[in-house]
């Protein structure tokens, strides 16, 4: 829908513990998904995102709409 942004991440993590008399081995999985309306219309073409240090930055350029009206004053 290109009113709403969709967020979805996944996260895979395995670990592995070998001893004298057992092995063990977790595998982890976890996904995250968000949806949030946005409330103006974008420029699809020009969004960027960008993940640093853990935090995800999303920039969505609005969309000019040029509705503009001409009244004429008596």
């Amino acid at each position: 829908m290109n009113d709403e942004l969709h967020v979805t991440a996944s996260r895979e993590t395995e670990t592995e513990v070998t001893e004298k008399d057992y092995h063990k081995r977790e595998r982890i999985h976890k996904k995250f998904e968000r949806i949030v309306k946005l409330p103006v219309p974008v420029k699809m073409e020009e969004a960027k995102a960008g993940l640093s240090n853990g935090v995800l930055k999303i920039t969505l350029p609005k969309e000019v709409v040029a509705s503009r009206k001409r009244i004429n004053i008596e």
